[in-house]
């Protein structure tokens, strides 16, 4: 039900967005297709509208999953140990600082890309044009090379991507091993009688077992919510 009821939202959201595009394009001035070139209008209407149609909505769907299941752990170990909050709240900010850093960088690596796009498509379409022409003088391979050009430069934005999003897991897997040793620690030290009431065993092996997997949990969200604003 969740899965039909998201696809059908983003089927929607998917079709406005179409039709108010097309409609913003059909009533644009002369002027709008003179400053503007037509390859980044075709790529508008191509991945952009794409991307809406086929991603969003799983992206949202796999934004909802980690985030309960974040709440439901924090209300669970909350209530088992509140003392484990302590670790959360910094390893929370500095997830936070990174994820900004992360994704306002992202953000304009994902324009630069859509934007070199718009020279290949707009290349491409003047080239089949322009292809008796270009035989005719012998330029075959000077197109060759410009169109790889463009194509090179489009894939650089996508390594320069990947690279930040190596960097972005490195640290929040960092983190994450920074909050597990902190977890064991306050367990450890509560069932020694240093940390508050000592809890019965199966307590704090819940809490354990609990913060744990609030790691991966709480990697998902972020991930998912980074790629979903970036998106």
């Amino acid at each position: 039900m969740k899965v039909v009821c998201t696809q059908l939202a983003g089927l929607r959201a998917a079709r406005t967005i179409h039709d108010n595009l097309l409609m913003r394009v059909l009533h644009a001035p002369s002027g709008f297709f003179d400053a503007t070139p037509l390859g980044r209008v075709i790529n508008r209407f191509t991945t952009d509208i794409d991307l809406v149609d086929r991603a969003m909505a799983n992206q949202i769907t796999a934004l909802f999953q980690p985030l309960f299941n974040l709440i439901s752990i924090v209300l669970v170990v909350t209530a088992a140990l509140p003392l484990l909050l302590i670790l959360y709240l910094p390893v929370l900010v500095y997830w936070y600082e990174t994820a900004s850093v992360y994704r306002s960088t992202v953000r304009e690596l994902k324009r630069m890309n859509s934007n070199s796009k718009s020279p290949i498509f707009q290349s491409f379409g003047e080239t089949l044009e322009g292809l008796l022409s270009i035989r005719a003088f012998g330029s075959e391979r000077r197109f060759c090379e410009a169109a790889e050009a463009r194509i090179d430069e489009n894939l650089l934005t996508l390594k320069v991507m990947e690279a930040c999003r190596r960097w972005f897991a490195m640290r929040l897997q960092t983190c994450s091993a920074v909050l597990v040793l902190g977890a064991a620690a306050m367990v450890t030290l509560n069932q020694a009688g240093y940390v508050g009431r000592a809890l019965e065993a199966a307590t704090a092996g819940l809490a354990m077992t609990y913060a744990l997997s609030s790691v991966l949990v709480l990697q998902a969200t972020i991930i998912q919510s980074t790629e979903l604003e970036i998106r």
